[in-house]
């Protein structure tokens, strides 16, 4: 039973039920630790403050059917439920566009003047997605529902005013609703401030970040850039569809969206920090909510002006449509980021919720979009999460498109035909620094295209911040290749989005699934949802700049040829040794850190530094007694004697822990010396609750999750 507790409990962290690490940002890169001094390792941050857990079918957000010519107003409890109207975002000159019709609200009447929702923009150019207070939203309001054009249908959304109690299923049929749950999320959990990490350890992954996710010299990049750009005319825009309601160069409360952004910006522009990346890396704020203020409030709190951790379906249809909004004005063309995803076991099955969000992204294939979407990270069951699995789903064609209004886009003919591949949305697999797939993957998810997943952090925004925060997962992944995409339709404005993404697939790097990448094998694809593709153009291929870039320049007058660096990195971060028996004073020799997070953001540890793998005689390994003590300040001490059997192989230890908050870290242990007391010292996040141990064993390369392991073991955990 406590098994199945740990498990349930690992999926809801990583997919995001429990959407919120709940902690505040506070003046991110102002309030930097002190500097360190030499051997000095990087102590924990603060502890994060706890969420609220909910029941992911217990939410305050109700969303009902409604036709144009209606307003939002509840059929009945009108004392209990407030009209919530979308946000709203600026154009790249602050103004208010001049054909927001339909979806826009309606004017306010003389009692509520700040009714409406405004573009805004503040002193420094910030974007601002403002909504009204609940307070200022009566019952009377008069707002119009959501409207997205012809074959979508439009709703109203309302949320619960008591932020004491949520509300019943009877209270949503009163109203003719249904619930809108918070379970759409972004891949990792955060920081509340960006960690002080050694040079041994920053330099060198944003080193491995330019060797394998750009792969050409920066200075040949930007000559590049000069001379074969479009015109503006034809500009390339992302959409940064994710937790951040700001540019690139500013902080957001989770950091997930500065980072996607400067990923982005780093490979599509040549000024990460211009003013035209800026306008060209756009955020719109799909993840806006945090836990509540107050202690026992069970509603959830959107930070609209700093973004939070998850968002729900009308939160994502609302910055879609903005996107869209935007491509509609401005032209050109568009490619949409989606590091976030939710997982279809949450819903009940033809959840009109998620209906919209999916005849949205057909509308924006329609109207010539790339959309770009994450496979999904661990969360204990199979198959890549939602978007990231729509790639099955085939672009729409002219008969669906018709039905938005809208023809259907004319096919390119420039890319090469045999390369073309045309899906709803490009899933984007993770791989780690030997372009194997990551060891903590998500089964039968991989799709086709893959690129680096592990650490990846990119030069931050000042000199003050040299880097940003190393995150892991598919949300890093897609944002390469979104950023790749970028850049070769920047070149390449002939092309459509799926001409775009056969020379992004082509110039990649392809993985043979055996020696040079372990199980790199396509799982998923378009026309197949669970069972590995195969085929010419089903290989798995690390996308990287330089090789999507030189097929780009192939076909251009006059063409031109790149000398493209396909290898790998020699380079891996490195931290000081911790002491066993006093792990914040560190010895000196480092060792070097080779796998995801290297103990960030909650500092190094011993289970993250090994290099080698140790061959042992064994076979059935097991734990008995064995226990993990964690301290209030997350200090934890693994204790035991692991067994094993004769039988020989190489075995790998994983060590999965949760703690209150539903959040999830594995680490990988050294591998201990069977038969004999084992004493490891291990940096686990505060009110650790749970602690799973799972014995691999190696059959032919590099580990993964999907190798031969014993039962896990479930760990007794003492408080202390």
């Amino acid at each position: 039973m406590k098994r199945l507790l740990g498990e349930m409990m690992v999926a809801c962290a990583m997919l995001g039920v429990v959407l919120m690490s709940a902690c505040s940002l506070k003046s991110v890169f102002a309030e930097q630790p002190p500097a360190q001094k030499k051997g000095d390792v990087e102590p924990p941050p603060a502890r994060l403050s706890q969420p609220v857990i909910f029941d992911p079918f217990a939410t305050p957000f109700a969303v009902v059917d409604a036709n144009p010519d209606e307003t939002c107003v509840p059929k009945a409890d009108r004392d209990k439920w407030v009209a919530v109207p979308p946000a709203s975002y600026s154009n790249e000159k602050g103004d208010s566009p001049k054909d927001d019709k339909p979806g826009d609200v309606a004017p306010p009447n003389d009692q509520d003047p700040d009714r409406l929702g405004t573009r805004a923009r503040d002193q420094k150019g910030v974007v601002k997605p403002v909504r009204p207070s609940d307070q200022k939203s009566g019952p009377d309001a008069g707002l119009r529902p959501r409207q997205f054009g012809p074959g979508i249908p439009g709703y109203c959304v309302y949320k619960w005013r008591n932020q004491r109690t949520l509300p019943t299923r009877r209270d949503f049929d009163r109203i003719g609703a249904v619930p809108d749950s918070a379970i759409i999320a972004s891949s990792q959990p955060s920081p509340d401030h960006i960690p002080t990490l050694p040079k041994s350890v920053w330099i060198p992954l944003t080193h491995i970040f330019q060797k394998q996710a750009i792969g050409i010299d920066p200075t040949q990049w930007r000559n590049l850039l000069q001379t074969r750009l479009n015109p503006k005319k034809e500009a390339v825009r992302v959409a940064v569809v994710d937790a951040t309601p700001k540019p690139l160069d500013l902080p957001d409360t989770s950091l997930h969206g500065l980072v996607v952004s400067r990923v982005i910006g780093t490979l599509m522009c040549g000024d990460v920090n211009g003013a035209d990346c800026k306008k060209r890396v756009r955020p719109y704020l799909a993840l806006p909510l945090v836990s509540p203020d107050k202690a026992g409030d069970r509603g959830y709190k959107e930070d609209l002006a700093n973004g939070g951790y998850g968002g729900t379906f009308f939160h994502l249809a609302d910055a879609l449509r903005a996107a869209l909004d935007d491509l509609k004005r401005d032209k050109g063309h568009l490619v949409i980021n989606l590091s976030l995803g939710w997982e279809p076991i949450k819903l009940d099955r033809g959840d009109k919720n998620e209906a919209r969000v999916i005849s949205l992204l057909e509308r924006a294939s329609c109207m010539g979009a790339l959309i770009v979407a994450a496979a999904g990270n661990p969360t204990g069951t199979e198959g890549a999460l939602r978007p990231g699995i729509f790639e099955e789903f085939p672009a729409p064609g002219e008969e669906r498109c018709k039905a938005f209004g809208l023809p259907a886009p004319p096919a390119s003919h420039a890319a090469d035909r045999r390369y073309r591949y045309a899906p709803l949305v490009h899933s984007v697999g993770a791989l780690d620094t030997s372009d194997q797939r990551m060891f903590a993957d998500r089964q039968w998810a991989q799709p086709r295209l893959a690129a680096l997943g592990m650490n990846v952090s990119v030069p931050g925004p000042s000199e003050k911040i040299p880097y940003t925060f190393p995150m892991s997962g598919t949300s890093m992944s897609t944002a390469i290749v979104s950023g790749i995409a970028a850049a070769v339709w920047s070149v390449r404005p002939d092309l459509d989005a799926a001409g775009v993404m056969a020379l992004v697939y082509q110039g990649g790097v392809e993985l043979d699934g055996g020696s040079r990448s372990k199980r790199a094998r396509t799982e998923f694809c378009m026309g197949e949802h669970f069972g590995t593709c195969e085929g010419p153009n089903q290989k798995v291929h690390r996308a990287y700049l330089c090789g999507a870039i030189s097929e780009a320049l192939k076909q251009t007058v006059p063409p031109a040829k790149l000398d493209c660096d396909r290898s790998l990195s020699s380079e891996s971060p490195v931290w000081p040794t911790p002491n066993p028996k006093n792990p914040a004073s560190p010895v000196s020799a480092p060792v070097p850190c080779r796998v995801p997070a290297c103990g960030m953001p909650l500092g190094p540890s011993s289970t993250h530094l090994f290099s080698l793998v140790n061959p042992h005689s064994g076979g059935v390994a097991g734990c008995p007694g064995c226990t993990m003590t964690v301290t209030a300040s997350g200090g934890g001490l693994l204790e035991g004697i692991p067994s094993r059997s004769n039988t020989p192989g190489a075995v790998r230890v994983l060590l999965d822990v949760i703690d209150e908050s539903w959040s999830s870290q594995s680490y990988l242990l050294p591998t201990p010396t069977f038969n004999q007391q084992m004493a490891i010292p291990v940096q686990v996040p505060p009110a650790t609750f749970s602690a799973i141990l799972t014995f691999f064993y190696e059959t032919g390369g590099a580990f993964s999750r999907s190798d031969p392991h014993d039962p896990p073991i479930d760990l007794q955990v003492i408080p202390k």
